[in-house]
């Protein structure tokens, strides 16, 4: 347009560009198209389908390891512990803030730290070059070896 004035076709706003009205467009009046076949619902996305479709299958596959109250999906369940059973002691992670309900979901998480490559378990750091080393020992032999037992900065 000639003006710099774009107008939707569906309501009454306007916008100065028209890539502005197109996300206009495709947040306010986008079409829901994918239905459900067992109620008369409509949805945006195949994956909302299928979330919604889990209400009718009655699946509920996340349980809580304090509880066993079942969810439907996991941020419901992460939202059901932090507010119920904010009481219980968590086991915390001693490389990170994270914690956990179970001795299982904190061996799991543990495994992480533990990958190759993972320099959280690395907490002896040569003040020369910064490389990082499991153990005290391996850094001396590292600085005597590399850095000819210079003095530390």
């Amino acid at each position: 347009m000639s003006d710099g004035c774009w107008p939707c076709n569906e309501c009454d706003c306007t916008y100065p560009l028209q890539q502005l009205l197109e996300l206009h467009k495709k947040h306010k009046h986008r079409v829901r198209t994918v239905a459900c076949d067992q109620c008369d619902a409509k949805f945006y996305t195949k994956y909302d389908l299928a979330t919604h479709q889990l209400r009718h299958l009655d699946v509920l596959p996340f349980t809580c390891p304090a509880c066993g109250q079942k969810f439907r999906r996991l941020p419901l369940l992460k939202r059901h512990e932090r507010d119920v059973h904010k009481d219980i002691p968590q086991k915390k992670c001693p490389y990170c803030p994270s914690s956990f309900l179970t001795l299982t979901e904190w061996k799991a998480h543990q495994q992480r730290h533990l990958r190759p490559g993972n320099n959280l378990l690395k907490p002896f750091e040569c003040d020369i070059c910064h490389n990082k080393f499991r153990e005290k020992h391996s850094l001396m032999r590292h600085k005597q070896l590399i850095h000819d037992n210079k003095p530390t900065l």
